[in-house]
């Protein structure tokens, strides 16, 4: 029986992010690519799947290969709009880093 839950803090706060008053929620989500310019790979009408956290590629734990770690990055559903919104926009859409071919 679970008696007590504590919720450790992390670079974000207790618990992890807290959506901005307002901000459209939704982290886990599949599309249809509308518009990518300049990213080599994702033509309109692609389903894609993107990663909730958008790291920022500069820290010393992206450039380790450890970016799930990233404490400078953006959170979709968090910090960035949501995939409860009509549209996401994908910051640093990288196929196979950050944007993913959805099956």
């Amino acid at each position: 029986m679970l008696r007590a839950l504590r919720l450790r803090a992390g670079p974000r706060g207790p618990g992890g992010p807290a959506a901005a008053p307002g901000q459209f929620r939704g982290h886990e989500f599949s599309g249809t690519v509308r518009a990518a310019p300049g990213v080599v790979g994702l033509p309109p009408g692609d389903l894609v799947t993107a990663r909730p956290l958008i790291h920022c590629g500069e820290c010393e734990v992206c450039r380790e290969g450890r970016s799930q770690l990233c404490a400078n990055g953006i959170n979709i559903g968090y910090e960035a709009p949501g995939a409860f919104a009509d549209q996401v926009l994908i910051p640093r859409a990288v196929v196979g880093e950050t944007v993913f071919h959805a099956p």
